[in-house]
């Protein structure tokens, strides 16, 4: 550290050189000193207060046979306020509807020839037309909030985003049970989110919290109907092709990867004039999400996990829980409660992954190259494939998994 208080970088070794044929040998440049650093180990700690016991919860209506698929394009400065969007309504896999919705009034977003423009490519090419405001609450909310359809789309949050009038950020909300009415239940999933109002009528909210760059929390606020509250079916296609492909898409690469008949058109120059060939691309870019979806979803389906919806999908390991759950493999303590907690905490202790950190820095030591390394992510498929020469490992250990306590020897 200098005397100003700032961390000093340690300076860089030069190139180790080769002695020219016939000189002296040249010297070795001497390794910094070495970093010695904490390093610091997971333990298994038990709660001072013991949680009361979990209710068994209701299970969830599914989503409904009908399907919102929609986009929207925007300016490209900093604001990327909405211009227009398109859509397409399924019921089962026919189209029912398909449409493209604008911003009447705002001249920064369209010009007059913007508007006419699309009234005259809706009138061409059968499209319904519909205002923002129109497409709110007569499509988004009638569809994918009352009829209980599954809202898709491609980079839904941004999406979403795009539609809302108002935010704000979540906050905890708090739950009377309707058995109890003195029992209240705070509820903090959506804290660090957003909550987004899209209708001027009095409509549910849409919140969101991101967990990554390509998964989010979805749901509507609280308007009780029949008794239950509707949190909604939201499915992005790029979360769920992330889940089930083991990698991130674009949605050009994803239509690529998985051959749908209709891909992504080459792209215009966003924010400009709006013209036919632009909007032949942005209807193109709802269809291609739709097929994606459609080849994504029928993939899932042939997995034959009926316990988890679609929907609940969020990432290679949520997709290797649902196999767990699926099977009816119980959390460990469960099925084993009087497992010596002990030993619990030196596994925990002995397990040092899922992070890249080099707490041994300049130092030459020995080291142990394993066989084989596998990714977090794939920890789950590869425990359930197995090899030729080895069985699967949660088959091997089903009796300890499902079938309560090892019998002693």
């Amino acid at each position: 550290m200098s005397k100003h208080g700032q961390l000093e970088m340690p300076q860089r070794r030069r190139p180790h050189k080769q002695a020219p044929k016939g000189g002296a040998p040249l010297e070795r440049t001497a390794l910094p000193p070495v970093d010695t650093l904490d390093i610091a180990v997971r333990a298994y700690a038990e709660p001072l207060k013991q949680p009361s016991p979990k209710r068994q919860k209701k299970r969830s209506a599914p989503p409904s046979v009908w399907t919102l698929v929609f986009d929207t394009e925007t300016t490209v400065d900093a604001s990327q306020r909405l211009r227009f969007g398109t859509y397409r309504v399924y019921k089962k896999s026919d189209l029912a509807e398909q449409g493209i919705f604008y911003v009447p009034d705002d001249p920064l977003a369209l010009s007059r020839q913007d508007i006419a423009t699309i009234k005259s490519y809706a009138r061409r090419n059968r499209c319904e037309l519909r205002t923002v405001a129109d497409f709110v609450d007569n499509v988004f909310y009638e569809i994918g909030y009352h009829w209980r359809a599954a809202i898709v789309g491609f980079n839904l949050p941004f999406d979403l985003s795009r539609l809302a009038n108002d935010h704000e950020a979540a906050r905890a909300v708090t739950f009377t049970s309707k058995d109890d009415p003195e029992l209240k239940v705070t509820s903090r999933s959506m804290v660090g989110g957003f909550t987004f109002r899209l209708s001027e009528s009095n409509r549910p909210r849409v919140r969101i919290k991101h967990r990554s760059s390509r998964d989010a929390f979805y749901q509507f606020t609280s308007l009780i109907r029949s008794g239950r509250a509707r949190r909604g079916f939201f499915i992005d296609v790029k979360t769920i092709a992330a889940a089930l492909l083991g990698k991130p898409f674009t949605l050009k690469k994803l239509a690529e990867e998985l051959k749908v008949e209709h891909g992504k058109l080459q792209e215009n120059a966003h924010g400009g004039p709006v013209t036919p060939k632009y909007l032949d691309y942005a209807v193109r870019d709802t269809l291609a999400t739709w097929e994606c979806f459609h080849v994504l979803r029928d993939r899932f389906y042939a997995y034959q996990l009926t316990q988890t919806p679609l929907h609940s999908l969020h990432s290679e390991a949520s997709l290797g829980k649902a196999y767990l759950k699926q099977m009816g493999v119980r959390p460990f303590l469960e099925v084993q409660p009087d497992f010596p907690k002990e030993l619990l905490g030196a596994a925990m202790c002995s397990y040092f992954g899922g992070r890249s950190e080099v707490h041994i820095r300049r130092k030459v030591t020995r080291v142990l190259y394993c066989a084989s390394v596998l990714p977090c992510h794939l920890g789950y498929p590869s425990a359930a494939a197995g090899t030729p020469q080895r069985p699967p490992v949660l088959f091997a250990n089903w009796p300890f998994l499902n079938r309560g306590a090892p019998a002693q020897e």
